[in-house]
């Protein structure tokens, strides 16, 4: 991971750029040279233009910045095992290493393999959760051991001894076109 931070003066912005891989976009460093300029100026309320080491690290560093681009993936998600002729809506939710929710997404069941596809998600590693809402009330129903009563699924199949299971272990590599699969359980 690359990571670059310009700052310039106190009542003015701070950037902060991540740039994980870099890809070539079309744009001409000369054009971004100048739009550099122009900012920057327009920024510091310049006189013409001052020359700080502040400005000048701007200077450097933008044209890369905005030159590059983030790799996107598709990844394409199978569901196996979903009581569809049940009916009801399948939930699914795809969260970051740190157990940030990313993207949300629900669909009725219609068929015993259910199969998303997410679009635009950065390299990175992700857990995948999944419930099958057979009432459609919009949560997992749970037993009065706390055990689900509804279909429920996690990334790597994995499972826990009398609780959800481990984080760790449903964490999966993203990098280019990825496919992951697992099971509903009932």
């Amino acid at each position: 991971m690359v990571l670059f931070v310009i700052v310039w003066g106190g009542q003015y912005s701070t950037a902060l750029f991540f740039l994980l891989k870099f890809t070539i976009s079309g744009i001409g460093f000369k054009q971004i040279f100048i739009w550099c300029v122009l900012l920057s100026c327009l920024t510091t309320n310049c006189k013409w233009m001052k020359f700080s080491l502040k400005n000048v690290a701007f200077l450097i560093a933008f044209p890369a910045i905005i030159a590059f681009k983030l790799p996107m993936n598709t990844v394409t998600i199978e569901i196996k095992n979903v009581a569809f002729h049940i009916g009801g809506t399948i939930y699914l939710m795809v969260v970051d290493k740190n157990d940030i929710p990313i993207q949300k997404i629900t669909r009725a069941t219609a068929e015993k393999n259910a199969v998303f596809i997410l679009k635009n998600l950065p390299d990175g590693e992700y857990a995948v959760r999944a419930f099958h809402d057979q009432n459609n009330n919009g949560i997992l129903d749970k037993g009065i051991f706390g055990q689900p009563i509804e279909g429920w699924g996690v990334t790597n199949d994995a499972r826990g001894f009398m609780s959800a299971p481990p984080f760790k272990k449903m964490l999966v590599t993203v990098k280019a076109e990825t496919r992951i699969s697992f099971r509903m359980d009932y």
